[in-house]
């Protein structure tokens, strides 16, 4: 018994751009980041999901939507927002740490009124996980996975969330900041001991990190960057030729 979620962050928001605590505001898509959707929804056409879950704030809707407009369905779920920043919402990034310090506490602990802290998002994560976890059924169904067997679900979240949840699931990535439209697949693997620990216990799992923070579909069709073109120098070679053509219609004259 097993399992793939797709976790993607939202495109690129006017929040992102401003380099502002977004949290659970709304937040709406750039043009470039309704491009990254665009691109992000060509990557996803060729797979099929047997649940599809999108955080209920604008932004991570926006993302959606070339989905939508292709037919897709999805659940809108709140449990999927951003970390709440309470009152630091609308403040630069990198408030929540001096308020943190600030109160003596460390940045993971801290909670601004009316916001949440890390745990709690953690929290929310691991209930997220467990709600899947009652959603696999003992044999999955084809698909275009490698193991053949699967069940697969593609949740569009935010870049806190995210990482949350691969704290909760045990998993490590690169640790870098989590892209725009960035994609990570996290395999889960029914263990013996399942039967035993219970279907939501996460002891009765193993996870495994498929894909990290991918970004390939913004990328040009090869994959790879494209090289800029080397500027071409002037060739001498017309200036060479001319030379000895004369040279040789000199030597001809002279005999």
């Amino acid at each position: 018994m097993s399992f793939e979620l797709w976790l993607v962050r939202h495109g690129q928001s006017e929040g992102n751009v401003a380099k502002i605590v977004q949290g659970q505001l709304p937040g709406k898509l750039t043009s470039a980041g309704h491009a990254q959707a665009r691109k992000l929804a060509a990557r996803l056409a060729s797979h099929s999901f047997d649940g599809v879950f999108v955080s209920d704030l604008t932004r991570a809707f926006e993302t959606f939507e070339p989905l939508q407009k292709a037919g897709w369905t999805c659940e809108f779920r709140s449990d999927l927002r951003e970390k709440g920043g309470g009152m630091l919402e609308g403040w630069p990034l990198g408030q929540a740490a001096i308020e943190a310090e600030a109160a003596g506490l460390p940045e993971r602990k801290y909670r601004a009124h009316g916001g949440e802290s890390w745990e709690d998002v953690a929290d929310r994560a691991q209930a997220f996980l467990q709600d899947l976890l009652q959603q696999v059924p003992r044999a999955g169904k084809p698909s275009d996975s490698s193991d053949g067997l699967t069940t697969k679900f593609l949740a569009i979240t935010h870049g806190g969330f995210i990482k949350e949840f691969l704290r909760v699931a045990r998993v490590v990535g690169r640790g870098t900041a989590v892209h725009n439209t960035g994609v990570y697949v996290i395999q889960g693997t029914a263990l013996p001991q399942m039967a035993e620990s219970g279907r939501c216990h996460l002891d009765g799992w193993s996870f495994k990190l498929l894909a990290d923070n991918c970004i390939a579909h913004l990328q040009p069709s090869n994959g790879r960057p494209r090289k800029r073109p080397m500027p071409r120098r002037p060739s001498a070679q017309p200036a060479v030729a001319g030379s000895a053509v004369r040279a040789v219609e000199t030597l001809r004259t002279a005999k």
